[in-house]
Order: C-alpha cells, then sequence, then structure tokens
C-alpha cells in the first residue's frame, strides 16, 4: 500500500465509525463510545458502512490516480 491509500483507507474507516452516531450529540458518545464498527444510525446502516462523504473522497482518489505517468484514470465507463 502507498501512504495515500493509507489515507483513505484511514478516512474510509473513520468515516464507518461514526456514521451510526452521525447527529448525536457529545453526551451521548461520553455514555456510549465508539468502539468498533457498529449498525444504525439515522439510515439504519449495516456495520462498516461509509457516508456519501467516504464515497466522495473514494471517486476523487481515483480520479488522480495516474496508471504508469498517464492521464487519470476512467472514472466510469
Amino acid at each position: 500500500m502507498t501512504p495515500y491509500s493509507h489515507l483513505l483507507l484511514a478516512h474510509l474507516i473513520g468515516d464507518a465509525l461514526g456514521v451510526p452516531v452521525e447527529f448525536t450529540d457529545r453526551a451521548a458518545r461520553c455514555v456510549d463510545p465508539v468502539k468498533n464498527m457498529r449498525s444504525g444510525g439515522c439510515w439504519e446502516q449495516p456495520a462498516g458502512t461509509w457516508s456519501d462523504d467516504g464515497s466522495l473522497i473514494e471517486l476523487m482518489a481515483r480520479h488522480f490516480v495516474r496508471p504508469a505517468g498517464g492521464p487519470p484514470a476512467i472514472l466510469m465507463p
């Protein structure tokens, strides 16, 4: 893995950890801290699901990948 792929993976993991507790207050996190992947949240997502933020950062990362110094990878066929 490259340093950039580590960065992308860290972002997606953090995003997936946060999805089930999105829009909750800090006091609720003190009582029930996030320690592992869980399901639920506003949209009842399965454990490990990342949000639209994760999807957009993944799409941007794909755009900036340049195979063998060529043009950016095609995003969609």
